[in-house]
């Protein structure tokens, strides 16, 4: 009983796993500039987990919940932070080593977030709407019918079939 028990498919705990990679990119953004033996490991933790995920996300993994693209967002958001915070330390370090590359490295952050803010703009609109098969999908999960969206909406007498159409 055990045995199949173990056997039985688990959902992926993102709230978990997902924390650790975005930890693992912020150390690889940040010190790859002051040690730069870290970002060979951190590169390696980044492909390995990718090739895991993937084989535990297709063959291991049941999908019991679908974020909908509600996850991407939020964690295009941290990317983009960690990528910042790493940009912000490799000036703090060419300003302690009076480097003469200071002036062009001041504008990374900024073009970052200027990257960030027509990225976030631009889709905006896609993420704050729901698609309408997935609208469709949970419409019929929660039992409503179609039509109940349409109460206040006017229809021409055509379309709506109450009517047969007179030629004149």
């Amino acid at each position: 009983r055990e045995w199949r028990e173990a056997l039985v498919p688990t959902t992926p705990f993102y709230r978990v796993h997902v924390p650790h990679a975005l930890l693992v990119l912020l150390i690889g953004y940040a010190y790859a500039v002051v040690t730069p033996m870290v970002a060979p490991f951190c590169l390696f933790y980044m492909c390995t987990g990718y090739v895991l995920w993937v084989h535990q996300l297709l063959f291991t993994y049941v999908k019991s919940i679908d974020t909908v693209g509600e996850l991407w967002p939020w964690t295009f958001t941290r990317i983009v932070t960690c990528l910042i915070i790493g940009q912000s330390l490799l000036i703090m370090v060419l300003v302690l080593q009076e480097s003469a590359f200071i002036t062009w490295e001041l504008l990374l952050p900024i073009i970052t977030y200027i990257f960030y803010y027509g990225t976030t703009w631009r889709f905006k609109k896609t993420f704050d709407t729901l698609p309408l098969d997935i609208a469709a999908e949970l419409d019929d999960r929660e039992g409503h019918l179609a039509t109940d969206f349409r109460e206040g909406i006017y229809f021409p007498p055509v379309l709506r079939g109450d009517q047969t159409p007179v030629n004149d």
